[in-house]
C-alpha cells in the first residue's frame, strides 16, 4: 500500500525497506511459502515504484517460479498486476514485454 500513495518513489523506498525487514525474519519465525511469494510479488511492485527495473525482474522471476509450484492464482495475479503497471512504468523496454510471456501462461 505504501508504493500506492502520493510520492511514489519515497512510499515505494519505504514499502521495500518494510518488506525486506520481513523477509529477514524468515530464519526466526516460520513463513508459509505463500506469504513469501506474497512478499516477492510486494517487492516486485516498490521495485517499480522506484523505478528499479533490474530488481523487478529479479523479484517477478522468482515469484512465477513459485506462484507456479504452488499453482496460485492469488499470486499469478499480483504477478498481472505488477506487469501491467511495469509496461506502463517502462513502455519500450523489451525485457519488460518478454516477462508478459512468464506471468501471463502460468
Amino acid at each position: 500500500e505504501l508504493s500506492r500513495h502520493g510520492e511514489e518513489r519515497e512510499h515505494a523506498l519505504e514499502a521495500e525497506r518494510a518488506l525486506a525487514q520481513i523477509e529477514g525474519w524468515r530464519g526466526r519465525i516460520a513463513v508459509p511459502e505463500r506469504i513469501r511469494l506474497e512478499i516477492v510479488n510486494r517487492r516486485g511492485e516498490a521495485a517499480i515504484g522506484r523505478g528499479e527495473l533490474e530488481e523487478y525482474v529479479s523479484y517477478t522471476v522468482e515469484g512465477a517460479e513459485g506462484a507456479r509450484r504452488l499453482g496460485s492464482g492469488k499470486r499469478r495475479q499480483e504477478l498481472v498486476s505488477n506487469w501491467r503497471r511495469a509496461l506502463e512504468r517502462w513502455p519500450g523496454e523489451k525485457r519488460v514485454r518478454e516477462l508478459g510471456e512468464l506471468v501471463l501462461e502460468m
